[in-house]
């Protein structure tokens, strides 16, 4: 299995310079995602928070389906100016690890605190 990055001056695929693209055929069944990981992650809490941020980044994923895109007036610690996309997602994502069995700490550039 490989990828192809569209490198942006390439018009081989007529997408972004950030699309990705595969050269796997389509198949009928695909190995559930615990198969994979037990496969290739040999630790379990490892496995877990892979688990809970794909839950997150689903979440993310509907939330953002209807949220409008506004600058929100404040800046991240890098300085980049805060979006309600990213607040929301932020939110999200913080959710997602106080809930989780196994995330202890984190940090994000949204919310340096």
């Amino acid at each position: 299995e490989t990828a192809k990055k569209n490198d942006g001056g390439n018009d081989e695929y007529g997408a972004s310079c950030t699309s990705f693209y595969t050269t796997t055929e389509k198949q009928d069944t695909y190995e559930s995602l615990n198969d994979i990981l037990n496969k290739k992650c040999a630790n379990e809490q490892v496995r877990v928070v892979i688990k809970d941020m794909l839950a997150a980044c689903a979440d993310i994923t509907g939330a953002l389906r209807t949220a409008l895109v506004t600058v929100e007036g404040s800046a991240n610690t890098f300085g980049d100016a805060q979006l309600s996309v990213d607040v929301i997602a932020d939110k999200i994502m913080w959710e997602a690890c106080k809930k989780s069995s196994v995330v202890r700490e984190g940090a994000s550039e949204e919310d340096p605190e």
